[in-house]
C-alpha cells in the first residue's frame, strides 16, 4: 500500500512539474508561426541573445536565430532587425548582420539584454504599438511569449529552426532526444520561476 502511496505522489510531483509548461505552450502556441509564408510584413524582428563564444564567436544555436533574421530581412518581411543581447554578444550579432549583408541602418542595437524580460522591456519603450516579430527557438518560444504579454507587447515568433542552418538530421538519436529531454526539464522549470515571479 505504501508503495502504491508514493508511485500516486511521484506521478502527482512529475504531472505538477510539468503543468505551468504545458498551460503556457497550450495558450502561445497559436502565434509561433509554421512557415514564412504565414508572416505578415511587420515592424520589426526582435533576436533574442542566446551565447557567444570567448573568441567572440555566435554559438549555433545564435547563428540559427541570425539566420533566421536575415531570412525575414532578405524577403522583406521586416524593416528592422534588433540585436538583444549582453552589450559584447549584441556587437558580435551585429557583426555577423553586416557580414552577411545586413545595412547597418536596419539594425538596431540593445546590449542591455541580460535575461528575456530586459528584450522585453526594450520593445514595449520603444516599440510598444509596433507589429513584432520575436525571433528563437521553438522551446522558447511559448515563454517569450508569455513574458512578453506582460508588457503589452502585440507580438509572434518565427522560430529560428525555419532558418535550416543546422542540419539535425545527422544528430544521432539519443543526443537529439537527451537535448530535448534536458530542454523540456529546464523549460518546465524556468516556467514555474517565470509563473511565482521569481525569474523576471
Amino acid at each position: 500500500m505504501k508503495r502504491i502511496i508514493a508511485l500516486f505522489v511521484v506521478v502527482g510531483v512529475v504531472v505538477l512539474f510539468f503543468i505551468p509548461n504545458l498551460i503556457i505552450t497550450l495558450i502561445n502556441e497559436p502565434r509561433v508561426v509554421d512557415s514564412i509564408s504565414d508572416i505578415e510584413v511587420s515592424d520589426v524582428a526582435v533576436i533574442l541573445g542566446a551565447g557567444v563564444t570567448e573568441d567572440r564567436q555566435p554559438t549555433p544555436l545564435l547563428v540559427e536565430r541570425l539566420e533566421a533574421g536575415i531570412l525575414l530581412y532578405e524577403n522583406e518581411l521586416v524593416e528592422f532587425l534588433v540585436v538583444s543581447n549582453t552589450f559584447v554578444a549584441s556587437e558580435v550579432m551585429q557583426d555577423y548582420l553586416i557580414d552577411s549583408g545586413v545595412a547597418k541602418e536596419d539594425i538596431i542595437f540593445d546590449g542591455d539584454a541580460v535575461i528575456t524580460t530586459d528584450s522585453c522591456d526594450f520593445i514595449q519603450n520603444n516599440y510598444q504599438n509596433s507589429s513584432v516579430i520575436l525571433i528563437t527557438q521553438k522551446f522558447h518560444a511559448a515563454r517569450s511569449l508569455y513574458q512578453c504579454d506582460k508588457y503589452e507587447i502585440d507580438s509572434i515568433v518565427f522560430p529560428a529552426e525555419l532558418s535550416n542552418s543546422i542540419d539535425r538530421s545527422k544528430t544521432p538519436f539519443l543526443q537529439k532526444y537527451s537535448i530535448r529531454f534536458y530542454r523540456s526539464i529546464r523549460e518546465s522549470a524556468m516556467d514555474w520561476l517565470v509563473v511565482l515571479s521569481i525569474y523576471e
